[in-house]
């Protein structure tokens, strides 16, 4: 054997480098769509999670028709009480991880809309920038108190097609897989004192090994799918009947709107 096969290949790490902006994003990502806590704790917190989904679903769904037609910041207020007592009752880490994503979606919505001051759009601006604090919280918070099938079921006994509840589905398994294996991608990068890199090349090639790792799960689950006897179509799931403190909530959420209606009227 060659002298140059047999001649050991000095490894010298690079200084230890940090990237906050995607070890953030994904973290961000994959919090946003790790499944619910199947045991809460507290009162207030047992209570919002079992309460029926589909009183949650039709509250939700009420109150996000509401404040979009409504065209008085003002008014607001009242969706914004009923927004925020759902994001104080859960539990520590949903409630942070519904906050931290109201704010980034906040953020995002102001760096966007940032000319319309400029344009005199001053109003419309701080109009939709106060839906999205009242809306984004809301739908978070009915996802991190909700199984994530138990959804899917109501939303499928409210119409929507199986098929997209079926795609909806499957796109945030898809997100959370990505997300989780970016972590675990920048974790070992991490131990071994590197750091992927903004540039392009670099960053293509991380991407590209991160993709392919997830489709390769991606496979990996179809095959255990299959393997279970699913033929494409979610299987029925048995239902439960509305309970009192479900109808006291759905009450609840109709006094709101029809407090927001008159408001309405002239």
């Amino acid at each position: 054997m060659t002298d140059w096969l047999e001649r050991e290949e000095p490894f010298v790490p690079s200084p230890k480098r940090e990237n906050p902006f995607l070890d953030r994003t994904l973290r961000g990502l994959l919090a946003a769509t790790e499944p619910p806590a199947s045991s809460p704790s507290g009162r207030s917190q047992a209570f919002l999670a079992a309460l029926h989904p589909r009183a949650k679903l039709l509250a939700t769904l009420g109150i996000l028709v509401a404040v979009g037609l409504t065209g008085d910041t003002g008014r607001l207020l009242l969706p914004g009480l009923w927004t925020a007592a759902h994001v104080a009752a859960l539990p520590r880490a949903p409630r942070r991880r519904v906050l931290a994503l109201g704010a980034g979606a906040l953020g995002f919505s102001l760096f966007l809309l940032l000319p319309l001051p400029f344009l005199g759009q001053t109003g419309a601006m701080l109009r939709f920038l106060a839906k999205e604090t009242v809306t984004v919280p809301l739908v978070a918070a009915l996802g991190a108190s909700s199984r994530r099938h138990q959804l899917q079921r109501e939303l499928r006994t409210l119409g929507a097609p199986a098929d997209l509840v079926f795609a909806l589905d499957l796109t945030l398994r898809a997100l959370h897989l990505l997300a989780r294996e970016g972590a675990a991608l920048i974790e070992a990068l991490s131990l071994r004192r590197l750091a992927p890199s903004l540039s392009w090349r670099p960053l293509g090639g991380w991407v590209g090994v991160l993709f392919l790792r997830t489709l390769e799960m991606e496979r990996r689950t179809q095959e255990a799918l299959i393997c279970r006897g699913f033929t494409g179509t979610p299987p029925p799931l048995p239902r439960r009947p509305l309970e009192a403190e479900d109808w006291l909530y759905l009450a609840c959420a109709f006094a709101l709107l029809a407090v927001l209606a008159l408001g309405r009227t002239p």
